[in-house]
């Protein structure tokens, strides 16, 4: 697998200094807080007894078969990402309060993926949990060759269900248009 073009997660806690002799976390600036609903506690739970194991991944494959601009692409999940805050969302290590980055969290990584690999790709991707707590979601456009394209969608299901992960793939399709 080669990669087309990627950006990682746009920056995750870092030392800003001391206040004191206590180094000080800083993160992505947030726009808001806001308390989990009783759902997002109990998903949050389920997910921190089994660390480690995808319970909460909700990962959905789109075939696009026909010309695609990968940039377009990646340019028209970003904007609904900056549009809808639940895609900003990350929910803090106790699961006490969620926030809403100012910024998307991560981008679009954009892989050359044979489509004989598929099916091993997306098995190895979905066995990976999210990381709720820097981003709620993994999207990557797989190139398979010659106008053949997967867009691969994992979304933790703290942010979103099925209902709302279908409307967010016509969101994505009005964007590109």
């Amino acid at each position: 697998m080669d990669a087309v073009s990627s950006a990682g997660h746009s920056g995750g806690p870092q030392s800003a200094g001391t206040a004191g002799s206590v180094p000080v976390a800083v993160g992505p600036r947030r726009e808001a807080v806001h308390e989990p609903t009783r759902t997002q506690r109990l998903i949050w739970a389920s997910q921190r007894r089994h660390d480690g194991i995808p319970l909460a991944n909700m990962g959905e494959r789109v075939r696009i078969r026909g010309p695609l601009d990968p940039r377009r692409f990646v340019a028209a999940f970003d904007a609904v990402v900056r549009k809808v805050d639940v895609l900003r969302s990350v929910v803090e290590p106790d699961g006490a309060r969620i926030g809403v980055l100012a910024a998307p969290p991560a981008q679009t990584l954009v892989l050359d993926v044979p489509v004989d690999e598929l099916e091993e790709w997306s098995a190895e991707r979905i066995a990976q949990p999210i990381d709720a707590t820097t981003c709620v979601y993994d999207s990557v456009l797989l190139h398979h060759g010659d106008e053949d394209w997967t867009w691969w969608l994992d979304i933790h299901h703290i942010a979103i269900d099925a209902w709302g992960a279908a409307r967010l793939a016509d969101a994505v399709s009005t964007a590109y248009r």
